[in-house]
């Protein structure tokens, strides 16, 4: 099997390979794709630890620029290309479903994961950007972008957003709040994603029929949602 991976990630990343060992599942060439030039670095000794021997290829490039058939990988067997810890809710998922479009050849399967919008679980999501892991990320990112000694408070907002098509979505918003004067006060962005209903994903997985929808898996309170389907 030929394992595509949109956003590796050192820990996660040799979590879901070991997993799939222990299913008996062989790779026989692993890809990462990041727009960071510098997760090569950090991925390859990870994974010639869990992969010893096998291929690897490492493509520096946007996920909507990124496409399968330019690796001129064979086609005797079908890709599994994953999203899993990668968030699809950077942009409108009409336009997500048609990059993936582009990505996967037909036959190839797509292995996703989001953090969906349930209402009787809508506290999960607030829950989740207050965790210490996401306040100290908010902080880290304002240092990076504002300053290091200006004190913030952090701020969460779960707003609604329009699509292309007119349907709305919550977009969950991480924030930090600053002065630059006694009274002015400003917002600086960390982090945003969209947070879809489970209709929804579904719907704008299997848009213009791109994607057929094979199987579907939540954890036990329902917001986080992990979905397979093959590209048609």
């Amino acid at each position: 099997m030929t394992y595509v991976e949109l956003g590796p990630e050192p820990i996660k990343t040799a979590y879901i390979l070991k997993t799939l060992q222990e299913m008996n599942v062989k790779i026989d060439q692993y890809i990462a794709v990041d727009i960071n030039p510098k997760s090569a670095e950090h991925m390859r000794p990870v994974l010639e630890q869990v992969l010893n021997g096998t291929p690897l290829t490492f493509v520096t490039s946007a996920f909507e620029e990124f496409q399968m058939p330019e690796l001129q990988i064979g086609s005797e067997t079908p890709a599994l290309i994953t999203m899993l810890g990668f968030q699809e809710g950077n942009d409108d998922p009409s336009v997500v479903n048609e990059w993936l479009r582009t990505i996967a050849r037909p036959g190839d399967y797509l292995l996703a994961e989001s953090q969906l919008l349930i209402q009787s679980h809508q506290d999960r999501i607030s829950s989740f950007y207050s965790h210490p892991a996401m306040l100290r990320f908010s902080r880290i990112a304002f240092e990076k972008a504002i300053c290091t000694k200006t004190p913030s408070l952090n701020r969460f907002f779960l707003l609604p957003v329009q699509f292309h098509d007119g349907q709305t979505a919550q977009a969950a918003i991480l924030a930090e709040e600053y002065a630059t004067t006694t009274r002015q006060r400003n917002l600086h962005v960390s982090n945003f994603c969209l947070k879809l209903t489970p209709e929804q994903y579904r719907h704008y997985r299997a848009l213009n029929g791109h994607f057929k929808i094979l199987c579907e898996a939540t954890s036990g309170d329902e917001t986080l949602h992990f979905q397979l389907s093959r590209r048609n």
